[in-house]
């Protein structure tokens, strides 16, 4: 009797902590920290957080003088002190850490965390795995440190950057695809109702195809020739080939995402199209990706 009363308990929470992560998300009010927030897509989707009624944001970005314009001019363009700029590295567990200290003095809570840092350079394969993989890492456990119901937050999400990468193999790229796929995986794990149900934060996981940003038109010289001497050539011709889509495609997507998405939710967006929700094996129909 014991048991089916544990069981039917295990089913109510599960259904109430399903319905909680399903309810659209209201940005007015919020407070949120973007990593990698000076260029590209994390530039682009403060933008968008603050377009829709996102109060303010912390921008966090290792290079210093385009953290401090963009700062400046996304206050220009949405008001004064809406955004502040925490210089820091996030492969650093201290100035991380800090970085979230200070945001949480000024602001005083936090209700969206954006991992959006990343590192792409193959002939630094350690920067790669300490930015993409320990610094999303660090950023979702400072995240659920500050926002957790039960650590004194108010709840909240927190939507980590993967990459289409981390789901399709990319041979040209093969430790950031590794590092993505880290990404992805440790989502969905963390993403569990039983992990929701104690913290209410959702975890969010979202894969950018190609994208025009500062790094992309170099990215055929981010490859490592090391065990094959034409993969440099090899990443070129791709390129020349590959259907990129705009920064501001995925920063629509990840205010769609953070609005929409269900706790331990993986998300694609490509070729400039809306952003979908996929399926893994063992969680229902497993949707087709490169057919999308």
């Amino acid at each position: 009797m014991q048991y089916i009363n544990l069981l039917f308990l295990l089913l109510a929470l599960s259904v109430k902590y399903s319905l909680l992560t399903t309810r659209e998300f209201d940005f007015k009010d919020k407070i949120a920290l973007v990593t990698g927030g000076a260029e590209g897509i994390g530039l682009q989707a403060i933008s968008e957080l603050l377009q829709n009624g996102v109060k303010g944001v912390t921008l966090v970005d290792i290079n210093a003088n385009k953290g401090q314009e963009a700062t400046k001019a996304l206050n220009e363009k949405f008001g004064k002190s809406k955004v502040i700029f925490v210089h820091a590295d996030i492969s650093s567990e201290q100035q991380f850490e800090d970085a979230f200290k200070t945001s949480i003095n000024h602001w005083k809570v936090l209700d969206i965390v954006i991992n959006n840092a990343a590192f792409v350079d193959e002939n630094n394969w350690r920067m790669i795995i300490n930015v993409n993989a320990v610094g999303t890492l660090q950023g979702t456990f400072l995240g659920l440190k500050y926002m957790s119901k039960n650590m004194g937050g108010r709840g909240g999400v927190i939507l980590n950057m993967s990459s289409i990468v981390g789901i399709i193999p990319a041979p040209i790229f093969p430790v950031y695809s590794a590092t993505k796929s880290f990404v992805l995986s440790f989502g969905r794990s963390l993403g569990d109702q039983v992990h929701y149900g104690y913290n209410e934060v959702r975890i969010l996981t979202l894969c950018p195809g190609l994208t025009r940003t500062g790094g992309s038109v170099d990215i055929a010289n981010l490859t490592s020739n090391t065990f094959n001497p034409h993969i440099i050539e090899i990443a070129a011709e791709f390129i020349t080939n590959a259907v990129m889509q705009s920064a501001s495609n995925v920063a629509n997507a990840v205010v769609h995402v953070l609005r929409t998405g269900p706790n331990g939710s993986v998300w694609i967006v490509k070729d400039g199209e809306p952003p979908f929700q996929i399926d893994f094996p063992g969680n229902g129909s497993s949707q087709k990706i490169n057919n999308r």
